[in-house]
């Protein structure tokens, strides 16, 4: 056996085939058969073929602590969840914790990683980085410094409450901006975004999601989708503010410099002068014309966005004259 095997078999994660999930991992309230509706997870993971095991093995070789590591593994699919006899609020419900992302991890004194059946819909490369994210959560299971519990999730000590923990879940499933926003600074999704993505990528993610919280808290009424639409838009500028100065020569040339430099700095911390100046931005948005409430397209948000960065260049220009 070549010394290359024998590397590869020592960092190997022990499968458990079958999945048990414990009632506190989810809100029992969104259930109305809560037994059965896990009586099906357990079937549904001894049954399934493992098609991607092989990769998470291989990925896996890059993380030494999980050499032997003990986890249930369930590669999640749903052709038999209509025919089920569980209830439709119960297939929803079950959908929705388990079933809609590409891969996730419980952490409980046995780790639970379950892989989606949307994994299959992502880019081969995407795959590898969602695998990898959900990696580091079973490494931080391992070291310890995270567990799932009653109560809630503790964190290197600290209780993050189940409410707050389920409160965030719920938003993530309908697209809302805040609990976005706090599901990227979770401490342990923070550690799993930054070394399966890099720094760079996850301070990018985090400026955007922070953008699209603000937008919504200022202005409820515009809807999550628009509210993100706003930040992609602002995104967007903020990493081509040059070559979208040709768009509009006057306003583009200053205002996309502007954005660029607020949007590569740390704009989400709230208590720096870059951050007052998102917050002043996102302020003169809601002084415009037409109602940004009404934007359809990715350009009508760009041309509200050039607006209120102009306008609050002339505020800034109009607060240093004073």
């Amino acid at each position: 056996m070549s010394d290359q095997t024998r590397s590869l078999e020592a960092c190997m994660l022990s499968i458990n085939r079958g999945i048990n999930i414990p009632h506190d991992a989810v809100d029992a309230g969104s259930y109305t058969d809560l037994p059965g509706a896990f009586k099906w997870v357990m079937q549904n993971s001894l049954h399934q073929e493992f098609e991607h095991l092989d990769r998470v093995q291989a990925l896996a070789t890059e993380f030494p602590l999980l050499a032997g590591a003990e986890i249930e593994y369930w590669e999640a699919k749903t052709e038999d969840l209509a025919s089920s006899g569980l209830s439709v609020r119960d297939q929803q419900a079950l959908t929705a914790n388990f079933l809609t992302q590409p891969c996730g991890v419980l952490v409980y004194p046995v780790p639970k990683l379950i892989i989606g059946p949307t994994l299959n819909e992502c880019p081969e490369s995407e795959q590898d980085m969602m695998i990898r994210h959900e990696l580091v959560h079973l490494e931080q299971a391992v070291r310890g410094d995270t567990l799932l519990i009653d109560e809630g999730q503790i964190w290197k000590g600290a209780l993050y409450p189940i409410d707050y923990i389920y409160d965030i879940n719920g938003g993530l499933y309908n697209n809302n901006p805040h609990a976005t926003y706090l599901y990227f600074t979770l401490p342990w999704e923070a550690e799993a975004f930054r070394r399966s993505e890099g720094d760079e990528a996850y301070d990018d993610k985090l400026r955007f999601v922070h953008l699209a919280y603000l937008i919504h808290e200022r202005l409820p009424d515009i809807g999550e989708s628009h509210s993100f639409q706003l930040s992609s838009a602002a995104s967007h500028i903020a990493g081509f503010g040059r070559e979208l100065a040709e768009r509009n020569e006057i306003i583009a040339s200053q205002s996309g410099e502007y954005l660029t430099d607020i949007f590569n700095a740390a704009s989400y911390e709230m208590t720096n002068s870059q951050g007052e100046g998102s917050w002043q931005f996102i302020l003169s948005l809601l002084e415009l014309d037409p109602d940004i409430t009404q934007l359809h397209d990715l350009d009508d948000a760009w041309a509200v966005l050039m607006q209120a960065s102009d306008a609050f260049l002339k505020y800034r220009a109009s607060s240093e004259n004073n």
